[in-house]
């Protein structure tokens, strides 16, 4: 079972989870990637396509 949390970084972090899922106004997920590393599962929803190319560093999106 993955442990996906949402928003929080600090708690995510904390609690070793598998990975975090990010909210559109939340911290970028080039910042993500680097706090939590290549291993670590990042997720978000994306609006449009333009915001799903800008963001490749999550490992998922939902539309």
């Amino acid at each position: 079972m993955l442990i996906i949390f949402n928003d929080n970084m600090d708690i995510a972090l904390k609690i070793n989870a598998d990975g975090i899922h990010i909210g559109q106004d939340d911290i970028s997920c080039l910042e993500v990637r680097k706090i939590l590393g290549e291993n670590k599962i990042i997720g978000g929803i994306n609006k449009n396509k333009t915001e799903s190319s800008m963001k490749v560093k999550k490992t998922y999106f939902i539309k």
